[in-house]
């Protein structure tokens, strides 16, 4: 490689996460596919269309592991580095160390975790919660199964009454209620929650209410129009920003009738 002073070599660092690797049947890695870190090296410009290359195909640069003959336990893996742009000079390791384990399955119950709280004035029916289906496979490293719980994440929040019914991710868990790693799966990876939420209190009383009633008014020997101001009689728990009412009450003759005479 030959670098001038107005080009010269730069060497830029990136970290690549592996390609999912082809395990032997019967294992799977302990936590998250690992990320190595490559040094490129070459010339100001071409280092510079590499960065713009990159940018626009992360799949120019990856990593392939080698798994044939690892075992359970801890391994050192031979690793290769793909690179398209042949005047780009790579450096990286040539190995990487994983643990591996062997696979093992659990099923387990799938928890409502709900977070935050229903709007004042709302409850939800838990007799009518109903989460489908109720259980869900946990496929993953078998030494850390143990303490693993299956949830969903409702935040409460958002919904209110009459409720819903609709899928949601399922979410694994440690026992310390932290995610796991990403070799730790659910199967089916959603369920579908349906959830009753009624409005109670003053909500509810609110959502009947369709007219206010006023202190009566007397029309005993009314021949004309009437017009009153009343108070409003709101029912218990309801208040009103007004306290009074004018009620204006028409007044006119039955057509036909003969008023009687007055005695």
């Amino acid at each position: 490689m030959v670098a001038y002073a107005q080009n010269p070599t730069q060497d830029h660092k990136y970290s690549l996460r592996m390609d999912t690797p082809a395990l032997p049947a019967g294992l799977v890695l302990v936590g998250d596919v690992p990320q190595v870190t490559i040094t490129a090296i070459g010339s100001s410009d071409h280092m510079r269309a590499f960065d713009i290359q990159l940018r626009a195909n992360p799949s120019l640069l990856h990593i392939k592991g080698n798994f044939s003959g690892t075992h359970v336990g801890k391994n050192d893996v031979p690793i290769r580095v793909n690179n398209a742009d042949p005047t780009i000079t790579v450096v990286a390791p040539s190995t990487i160390s994983v643990t591996l384990d062997e696979l093992g399955t659990t099923t387990l119950p799938v928890s409502i975790e709900r977070v935050k709280a229903l709007a004042p004035g709302f409850h939800e029916q838990t007799a009518a919660t109903t989460v489908t289906p109720p259980n869900v496979r946990i496929d993953g490293p078998k030494s850390q199964l143990t303490g693993i719980q299956a949830v969903v994440l409702v935040e409460m929040d958002a919904y209110n009454s009459p409720g819903f019914n609709q899928p949601f991710s399922v979410v694994l868990w440690d026992q310390n209620k932290k995610p796991v790693t990403k070799s730790m799966t659910a199967t089916p990876a959603q369920v579908t929650v349906k959830m009753v939420i009624q409005a109670t209190g003053l909500q509810n009383t609110l959502a009947g209410l369709v007219l206010l009633a006023t202190d009566p008014i007397d029309l005993t020997g009314a021949k004309a129009d009437i017009v009153k101001t009343v108070t409003i009689r709101p029912p218990d728990g309801v208040t009103t920003n007004q306290k009074t009412a004018q009620v204006h009450v028409f007044i006119s003759p039955i057509p036909g009738a003969t008023p009687s005479s007055s005695p």
